[in-house]
């Protein structure tokens, strides 16, 4: 078990978990390596967007400590075979993953869960930060410049997590699995109850791929010890979580179609600019360094 020292709160609820972890980051992604050759790739059609049209979101987002300029984005839509209704994804001109990597990691997350996920984007290096979810949209940064795959689908499926969170990290039965087991999966997970989930999230959907294989790993390394957290997370999610199905409703739609000529904001674009989400109460999760980074290179 590997204990983690967190910093004392500034004030608020404290939402970390002071449990011991079983594995480490390195173990974890020996791991789940081996899941992936189970990961069903489902077919898709991309069309650009025209110049100087763009989603408000990618808009409100570029400019979000200076991300991209918006004549830098370039934005598509994504048609995956197993949905007739594309996402629209934004990518910045100096992003780290390639517009190709994008669409092909998010063929990989089951329908049913990338139905709730609104915008993808695709951001240039942002040191410290691997990826984020903000509401409904995930955000990419430096998370797949290794170009190992394995462990960039851990990124993808834990921001996943994120967007499908939807206050089950702070619910009672949460709450309840974690005060019965004696430890969480990695020392990321002690950070806060939604880092939890979006680890646990990643084994659920392994469970999910290959059970036999999820079996074996699970008794060889005693996994046990957050059996509830595993079991809550499996109630929860698993049908969104298996891959295969039909496309359900999509759960939000697409940001405001925005036209700027030449992709340069004006004062008055400035003014009225805010970020376009959905009804509700959104927390913004910026995932620091989640997963170790490698040299060798794994492309599609």
């Amino acid at each position: 078990m590997h204990a983690l020292a967190l910093p004392a709160p500034q004030g608020g609820e404290d939402k970390s978990i002071k449990l011991p972890s079983l594995f480490d980051d390195g173990v974890l992604g020996g791991i789940t390596n081996k899941f992936y050759q189970r990961v069903p790739r489902v077919k898709y059609t991309v069309k650009e967007w025209e110049p100087d049209f763009y989603p408000a979101a990618c808009i409100s987002e570029s400019q979000s400590n200076n991300k991209c300029r918006v004549s830098d984005m370039k934005v598509y839509d994504v048609t995956y075979e197993d949905c007739p209704q594309p996402w629209t994804m934004c990518r910045c001109n100096s992003a780290v993953v390639s517009a190709k990597r994008l669409f092909e990691f998010f063929a990989r997350v089951p329908v049913k869960a990338r139905a709730e996920i609104r915008h993808m984007f695709s951001w240039p290096d942002q040191p410290g930060l691997a990826a984020y979810a903000f509401g409904p949209d995930i955000g990419l940064t430096n998370s797949l410049q290794s170009g190992d795959r394995k462990q960039d689908m851990n990124v993808i499926i834990h921001e996943t997590g994120h967007v499908l969170d939807q206050g089950a990290s702070d619910s009672p039965e949460m709450l309840d699995a974690i005060s019965k087991d004696s430890c969480v999966l990695r020392p990321y997970s002690q950070v806060s109850r939604g880092e939890n989930l979006g680890n646990v999230m990643v084994m659920t959907y392994f469970k999910m791929i290959d059970r036999d294989g999820y079996k074996k790993v699970h008794n060889e390394k005693g996994m046990s010890c957050m059996q509830n957290q595993l079991d809550f997370m499996e109630k929860r999610y698993a049908e969104r979580m298996t891959p295969g199905g039909t496309c359900p409703p999509r759960l939000h739609k697409n940001s405001e179609k925005k036209h700027v000529p030449g992709g340069v904001l004006t004062k008055k674009d400035l003014e009225l600019l805010r970020r376009d989400l959905p009804e509700g109460t959104w927390t913004r999760h910026e995932d620091h360094g989640m997963y170790p980074q490698h040299d060798h290179a794994n492309h599609f």
